[in-house]
């Protein structure tokens, strides 16, 4: 009876031939204190045999002998038991076998377990089943482990317990998720990450976590798709830490939302390196905070694209080192007559 079975110790279970082993139905294996098996002897029992084991039945495992567990087993155990396997002994075979369901009861401490090198095998979808506190329960070294293709498994919902700043590669992170980062975990991405992420997932930032994304680590390619709503976000601080190559990459939507504060903080090099043919998105108010060494740094290719509106918005204490002879003859007008007055003799 079960309860026989449940009396042999550990030397007994050890004991047991080949035979008595396979006479053993499911309900006495599930009261056998399999820590005594061999690993030869664990071959001789039938999968269907380990279906109906409790949480503290699969306990009795050794981490060896969970190792040997055949991809069925795995397979079949229920949400409500695989909390008593001991995720240590887990192979590759094995990782790939976890279902959506089972997976739900893997307890945090067992997530903790999982081997960093069987990490890469854990399917997508089965990624996209754990709750967020499961998520969190992985480790940085683990999370290391997890290939491009593997991100795109993780929700919105799950992804908030995981350090960003920890995978190898960000750029298979949905644009769902990437819109979802808060500001503080945008942050501590590092500059090798920001350089992954493409136009779309750049674009999908949103105006409150783009603050506190390191703008210098982007790929020059994808600086062009900053939008005037994103750059509502972005500090003088942020802009200013651009080079000037990366700079002539930002287009008219990101001037756009320039605001006198930010072009404040950009050096005279910085300001002669904005795109010529985007430069008359700027709006007038950033114009008339430039400061009189900025205005003095513009080239005459930009000169020639300011807009009339943006001339008049010069200033009396910013226009003296205008290069006015690169304004075209139809945009002087645009230069309020009192300010003329103001012109370095240089500039005239």
């Amino acid at each position: 009876s079960s309860a026989a079975v449940s009396r042999l110790a550990s030397a007994q279970v050890q004991n047991l031939s080949d035979g008595q082993l396979k006479g053993l139905t499911s309900v006495n294996i599930a009261a056998l204190d399999m820590s005594g098996l061999t690993t030869a002897q664990l071959s001789q029992i039938d999968d269907i045999d380990f279906v109906g084991l409790s949480v503290s039945g699969l306990r009795t495992l050794t981490a060896t002998l969970v190792g040997r567990l055949s991809s069925t087993v795995i397979s079949t155990l229920t949400s409500t038991n695989i909390s008593g396997l001991d995720f240590s002994g887990l192979t590759n075979r094995q990782i790939g076998a976890l279902t959506t369901d089972n997976i739900r009861g893997v307890e945090t401490r067992q997530i903790a377990l999982i081997p960093q090198n069987i990490i890469s095998a854990i399917e997508s979808t089965d990624l996209s089943a754990l709750y967020s506190g499961q998520v969190a329960a992985f480790t940085t070294s683990q999370i290391r482990q997890l290939l491009t293709p593997q991100l795109a498994g993780f929700t919105t919902a799950n992804f908030v317990g995981v350090r960003a700043d920890a995978l190898a590669d960000i750029s298979g992170l949905s644009t769902s998720i990437v819109s979802s980062l808060s500001s503080a975990q945008v942050s501590i991405l590092l500059s090798t990450q920001v350089g992954t992420l493409s136009g779309q997932q750049l674009g999908s930032l949103t105006s409150a976590n783009i603050s506190g994304l390191a703008l210098a680590g982007l790929d020059q390619s994808v600086l062009g798709t900053i939008s005037s709503g994103q750059a509502i976000g972005l500090s003088g601080s942020q802009i200013a830490s651009l080079g000037d190559s990366q700079i002539a990459r930002l287009r008219s939507p990101l001037l756009s939302g320039f605001s006198g504060s930010v072009l404040l903080q950009l050096s005279t090099a910085q300001i002669s390196s904005i795109d010529a043919n985007s430069i008359d998105s700027i709006g007038t108010g950033a114009v008339a905070s430039l400061l009189q060494e900025q205005v003095g740094g513009l080239t005459s290719l930009q000169i020639r694209e300011l807009s009339t509106a943006q001339l008049s918005a010069l200033t009396s204490t910013n226009i003296a080192n205008l290069a006015v002879e690169g304004i075209p003859t139809s945009s002087l007008v645009g230069i309020d007559s009192a300010d003329f007055s103001f012109l370095s003799s240089a500039a005239v």
